[in-house]
């Protein structure tokens, strides 16, 4: 009985309702300044891969494209790609470029998965004589070739 008659409704209510307004005040400082920060890398960078029209190097490993048998590529990320998100969320909204994906099986039954860096979106670019080797050498079709290269310009497309 004691207890019962100390508690008031209205202290309650006035409790929850300031730990509600901090929760939102917190959550949009914290939105608000992850739209400036960058992801951390979840890994090392470790060494480098050279997209040639006749081959493909990784490291000190050179592979010739006779010798892929499936080969898949995405190259849709970028340091400092902005990721959208409709809501608030407690993660950085800049990307640090390292989603980027390589997928090789060589015809001696060997996979190899290599996630890797893209500096900048037009680098992208570079890509381009080792994809068209890949079309060339009927290894992927020419519209997994475009798709890769994120091409959608009809002019760009013909030539």
């Amino acid at each position: 009985m004691g207890l019962i008659s100390i508690l008031r409704i209205n202290s309650i209510s006035k409790i929850a309702e300031n730990i509600a307004i901090g929760i939102i005040l917190f959550t949009f400082i914290l939105g608000f300044a992850n739209i400036f920060r960058k992801k951390p890398l979840n890994g090392t960078l470790d060494g480098t891969i050279i997209f040639n029209p006749e081959n493909l190097v990784i490291n000190d490993l050179k592979i010739e494209l006779h010798e892929i048998n499936k080969i898949f590529l995405r190259v849709n990320d970028y340091e400092g790609k902005t990721q959208t998100i409709i809501r608030i969320s407690l993660f950085p909204r800049i990307s640090n470029g390292t989603n980027n994906l390589l997928d090789l099986e060589l015809k001696n039954g060997e996979k190899i998965k290599l996630f890797f860096q893209i500096e900048y979106e037009s680098q992208v670019e570079e890509l381009k004589p080792f994809v068209f080797s890949l079309i060339k050498n009927e290894i992927i079709n020419f519209e997994k070739g475009i798709e890769w290269l994120q091409i959608d310009s009809e002019t760009e497309i013909k030539k």
